[in-house]
């Protein structure tokens, strides 16, 4: 069992990069470096302003620029997008929750945390 699973980790470790250079050396559509860092931008606001979609953007590069190009740049503004919420949430999470919340709601979510495994409808 040991053996099939150092072997499977060893080929998620490996097969992806060898179809990454396979299509990183073939790059057809030249698109400007402008054009990918907003495109970029655009994915991590989605990450950290939630009312924004990010899918329809996905595919829609999916469309124009192949499935390896859109999942590089997907990759790339999903993990800018998630390190920039974390970075503000814990600098200014609880700022955040006092300045949208109404004190109300922030009561009962005190109550439901005081009260743990009781429930209420």
């Amino acid at each position: 069992m040991r053996i099939l699973r150092a072997v499977l980790v060893l080929l998620f470790l490996i097969l992806p990069g060898y179809f990454i250079q396979s299509w990183y050396t073939n790059l057809e559509i030249n698109l400007s470096l402008g054009a990918m860092i907003l495109i970029i931008l655009a994915k991590a606001m989605s990450i950290v302003y939630p009312p924004l979609p990010g899918i329809i953007l996905t595919l829609a590069m999916i469309l124009i620029l192949g499935w390896q190009k859109a999942y590089l740049i997907e990759v790339t503004g999903s993990l800018l997008g998630v390190t920039t919420a974390y970075y503000l949430g814990k600098q200014y999470g609880e700022k955040i929750i006092r300045w949208i919340a109404v004190p109300v709601m922030i009561l009962a979510w005190w109550l439901i945390w005081k009260f743990k495994g009781r429930y209420f409808e």
